[in-house]
């Protein structure tokens, strides 16, 4: 009789579904503790602008924001002439020979010299695994370098931030390789030559436990073997 019941003891728990861990969820009330809620299977911010607080009203992209200030006309820079990055100032570029601003490119990121051009490493949004339009561009600028350079092989290894199982990360970050991967070979780059992998949360660029170092956590690095 007493082996019945914990051969029924264990089918039970053998039933039981696997615990649910953040940032996974199914319901608002896995994602309470963190004071979040549940928005596709994930523990975000915000779904709608009532989630968020006065300080920062606006939810947008799944994250209270302050309210946007009206934009202020630039003013306009004198342009500089350039051959390469390392001719600008911190925060621009070499494009067709004149220094610009890198719009939408984290500063300080991983980034490999090529001659006289430079690849950076491509930056994700909170659990994605699609280009930005800032992304794309950066892509076709590490494209253009790539094609004036002699390399064997280019690894593009993808990241994520601490969030999350290792499992899930691991899969997160080869998304991201591959997504980098297919726009590269869009744009005309040999695929045979372009190897995608993950490292999911295990070698993380910024050690921080805020949202300033999960977003740079968040990339593909692009890296050349010669």
């Amino acid at each position: 009789m007493r082996r019945l019941g914990l051969l029924a003891f264990a089918a039970l728990l053998a039933g039981c579904p696997p615990k649910i861990q953040y940032p996974e969820c199914k319901v608002d009330t896995d994602c309470a503790e963190h004071g979040q809620v549940c928005l596709a299977g994930f523990c975000k911010e915000c779904r709608e602008d009532a989630n968020c607080k006065p300080d920062k009203p606006v939810c947008k992209d799944a994250i209270c924001t302050a309210k946007p200030e009206p934009e202020k006309p630039p003013k306009p820079a004198a342009e500089e002439e350039c051959l390469a990055d390392a001719d600008c100032g911190d925060g621009r570029a070499c494009v067709d020979k004149v220094c610009k601003g890198q719009s939408g490119v984290i500063q300080g990121s991983s980034s490999q010299k090529l001659g006289d051009c430079e690849v950076k490493a491509i930056y994700f949004g909170f659990d994605e695994a699609t280009l930005s339009p800032e992304a794309r561009r950066q892509l076709e600028r590490n494209f253009e370098c790539l094609q004036r350079s002699s390399f064997r092989r280019a690894l593009l290894s993808g990241h994520t931030d601490e969030r999350g199982t290792t499992e899930y990360n691991v899969a997160l970050g080869e998304r991201r390789a591959e997504a980098v991967k297919r726009y590269l070979v869009g744009l005309g780059a040999d695929g045979r030559k372009l190897k995608a992998l993950s490292y999911g949360k295990e070698r993380a660029a910024d050690p921080g436990h805020e949202e300033s170092a999960w977003s740079r956590n968040r990339r593909v690095e692009l890296v050349t073997e010669q």
